[in-house]
């Protein structure tokens, strides 16, 4: 309904005539305004805040959504500061809790006056965060003066909060009056959005108001410019409403978002977006994994790319226990949550089992081909012979004649059997050796003694070169700890 809807009822002042079909109207206006829910996330714009003796700091202004209750611990942002509500009035009476709509003054514990301010946002949950990147549909007032153009340095009012922002637009095309596009607001101070919330622009000079819109992303990324696609793309999703919009913003999220975020940025109660995520996941348009939502094709996709690489990985090499969860993430690329997320379900579901570093397609077991055998042979005899001074990999795999990353293979697949321990990554001992050093340093370290890494060495009977990294393989399993002295042993054998 435009101005041009609204009724109008004539009245006068001197004979009171038709003050009673005003009041009537007024009355049915309120009645068809539908009361705000307070089963949402509380937010409250801060427009005044003042000290009152005995009381302290006070602010006031309009629970724009949800409610507070006195005692609630909260955060007062774009600052990040933390206060307590020690009371609560609502138009001057002392109440115990302030629902959605209502003007309310609260008294705060733990702030200073001048630690908020007007344009701060009072909030209870931690999901709320400020933002100086809003993307948004603004559509101009008929009557502006003058186009809107790219760049433009413009007054941005949400709520109680006004500051800067510079409009992101085709450089190729202006904004007329009339006209409305999804642009980029770059505000020069931070403020907290939510999508769906209203904002006015207005000229930097003269000030004049000469449009408006909707929040569509509150967490939005710097970027340039939005192309033709892009702007459509908005305009489809500024228009849909429910499930169907949570749905839209979801497949807009690389990393997924919790059922809390999605409240922010669906702009949709936590009560009404737990319905439509349900009904979503059985619609089979969106998945659950831990705590974070994500498109179903997203999920699919990824949990298909994963296995893929896995089986890649163990047809390339058998004898590996598995492949590596940081090369499996960087050949994937994409969102590190959402990889993440499929990782921890296929493991949840018995797909895959990921232990330590390593993952693994669950019915993998290593093993050694015919033709790395007399290298694994070799590879054990030549370590075993060879006792606290076994040689390195480049040094090993130069006596074998094999190049360095069969020999690796072979290796790991011997320490993952319990006869190999890699010291380092190219240094591998004899199991049995590694026992006996172990048993060694526990009479050179018993009864609590500190023992001097000379002392070590010659207790030990090896050079620097094996002392060190067999001491800092000790000290990384928890045998033994460094201290000023030496080393000790962490705790009694």
């Amino acid at each position: 309904m435009g101005v041009a809807d609204w009724p109008v009822v004539s009245v006068s002042a001197v004979t009171g005539e038709g003050l009673d079909a005003l009041n009537a109207r007024i009355l049915e206006a309120a009645r068809a305004v539908r009361a705000r829910r307070d089963d949402d996330l509380f937010r409250l714009p801060v427009d005044r805040s003042f000290s009152v003796r005995g009381v302290g700091t006070v602010v006031t202004g309009t629970v724009w959504s949800g409610g507070i209750e006195s005692g609630t611990e909260i955060r007062i942002l774009p600052a990040d500061r933390s206060a307590r509500v020690r009371g609560i009035q609502v138009h001057g009476v002392d109440v115990q809790r302030a629902r959605a709509g209502q003007r309310a003054a609260l008294a705060l514990a733990g702030i200073e006056r001048l630690q908020v301010q007007r344009g701060d946002v009072l909030t209870s949950d931690a999901v709320w965060r400020a933002t100086r990147y809003v993307d948004a549909r603004l559509e101009l007032v008929p009557d502006s003066p003058r186009p809107l153009k790219h760049w433009q340095r413009v007054r941005f009012h949400l709520g109680t909060a006004e500051t800067m922002a510079r409009v992101v637009l085709d450089p190729q095309r202006l904004l007329h009056p009339g006209e409305a596009s999804a642009v980029q607001l770059r505000l020069e101070k931070p403020v907290v959005a939510r999508c769906g919330d209203r904002f006015v622009i207005r000229f930097y000079s003269p000030i004049t108001t000469i449009g408006g819109g909707a929040v569509l992303d509150p967490w939005a990324s710097r970027h340039g410019p939005l192309h033709e696609e892009e702007v459509a793309d908005w305009g489809i999703l500024a228009a849909l409403e429910g499930k169907q919009r949570t749905r839209r913003v979801l497949e807009r999220l690389s990393d997924g978002a919790s059922a809390v975020e999605l409240a922010l940025l669906a702009g949709a109660t936590p009560s009404d977006l737990e319905h439509e995520l349900r009904s979503l996941a059985r619609d089979g348009s969106v998945r659950q994994l831990g705590a974070r939502w994500f498109p179903e094709g997203a999920v699919r996709d990824t949990r298909a790319s994963l296995l893929e690489r896995l089986a890649q990985g163990h047809s390339r090499d058998v004898a590996a226990a598995g492949v590596s969860l940081e090369s499996l993430r960087r050949a994937i690329g994409g969102s590190p949550e959402l990889v993440n997320a499929v990782l921890a379900d296929l493991e949840r579901e018995g797909t895959i089992r990921i232990e330590g570093s390593l993952a693994a397609l669950a019915g993998h077991v290593p093993r050694l081909l015919p033709e790395q055998e007399p290298l694994a042979v070799a590879a054990r005899a030549r370590i075993r012979t060879a006792g606290l001074r076994p040689p390195a990999l480049r040094e090993l795999a130069g006596a074998l004649g094999v190049r360095g990353d069969e020999l690796l293979s072979v290796l790991k697949f011997l320490a993952a059997q319990g006869e190999l321990v890699p010291v380092t990554s190219d240094l591998y001992y004899d199991s049995g050796v590694i026992a006996e050093v172990r048993a060694r340093l526990g009479e050179l370290l018993a009864g609590g003694e500190v023992a001097s890494p000379s002392e070590l060495r010659q207790g030990l009977g090896v050079s620097r070169k094996y002392l060190i990294p067999l001491l800092q393989y000790f000290d990384a399993t928890g045998y033994t700890r460094r201290v000023t002295a030496g080393r000790v042993l962490r705790e009694a054998p």
